[in-house]
């Protein structure tokens, strides 16, 4: 008879810790679901944000662009004859003009 008190005894034991157990569970899914959540919004967010700057840098870097590739033209042509390089001296005084 004491063994049955026993053995009920542990078997209560046991549920509980079962429940417990499951409740533990439970939250850790629970906080597993939302990391995931958070993580998709994160690099939602991270491309969202890099496509966004480069919409609006766009104009500046294509007028860099433009910028270097007249300033590289007109290094190139002073390589060439002296005569030349008085033009080049203007265009290049006129691309600063430009420029303000």
């Amino acid at each position: 008879m004491d063994s049955d008190i026993e053995l009920k005894e542990k078997v209560d034991e046991l549920t509980e810790m079962v429940k417990e157990n499951q409740r533990m569970i439970r939250t850790m899914y629970r906080w597993s679901q939302w990391g995931t959540v958070i993580g998709i919004v994160k690099w939602v967010l991270i491309v969202s944000i890099s496509f966004g700057a480069l919409y609006f840098l766009q104009p500046f870097l294509e007028s860099t662009m433009r910028t270097y590739e007249t300033a590289s033209g007109i290094l190139s042509s002073m390589k060439g004859p002296s005569s030349t390089a008085t033009s080049s001296s203007s265009s290049f005084l006129n691309l600063l003009k430009s420029i303000r």
